[in-house]
């Protein structure tokens, strides 16, 4: 779910960085363009308010684009996405191996918690709005993890002092 979150923090402040980047790059190329036509020729004050005011906007919008940080913040966002994909897929294929291969169960689990924990203190806040909407989009699908049907419950695991035969008799039926 936390991945999601981040995905989807990161997609809106990537749009957004473009919404305020590109109009500031574009108003500034304008601004330059007519200031640098107008130097042989006298304009009027009505020319010269409107590329004053287009001036001032462009400052504005570079000014928001730096302030703001919209590219950074979607760059945590991702990378934070990206850190909770490997951790679950980490755990996807440790459900999918067999019980006997599985080793330490007790002791994975405690090393993804702390890597989960360590990773949620270091992650960026997701905007609320957008948690909201990924909320009800991963409540209304159950499968969102198909392959913990498929594997043993991990009650049937066996505990770390019954270490596994590293040589079973017959190979692993699913």
């Amino acid at each position: 779910m936390n991945q999601d979150q981040h995905w989807e923090a990161a997609k809106r402040f990537q749009r957004l960085h473009y919404l305020v980047g590109v109009p500031a790059v574009a108003l500034s190329a304008i601004v330059g363009t007519t200031v640098f036509a107008t130097l042989q020729k006298q304009v009027g004050l009505r020319i010269q308010l409107l590329v004053g005011g287009i001036s001032l906007l462009a400052a504005v919008l570079a000014v928001l684009q730096t302030f703001l940080g919209f590219s950074a913040r979607a760059e945590q966002h991702k990378s934070v996405a990206a850190a909770y994909g490997a951790i679950r897929r980490r755990l996807e294929t440790l459900v999918t191996l067999p019980v006997e291969l599985r080793g330490d169960i007790a002791e994975t689990v405690k090393l993804v918690e702390i890597e989960l924990d360590n990773l949620a203190k270091a992650a960026p806040t997701v905007p609320n709005d957008i948690y909201q909407s990924v909320q009800p989009r991963l409540a209304a699908d159950p499968d969102t993890w198909p392959e913990m049907a498929a594997s043993p419950p991990l009650e049937s695991i066996p505990p770390p002092s019954a270490a596994p035969d590293p040589n079973p008799s017959e190979p692993y039926q699913p």
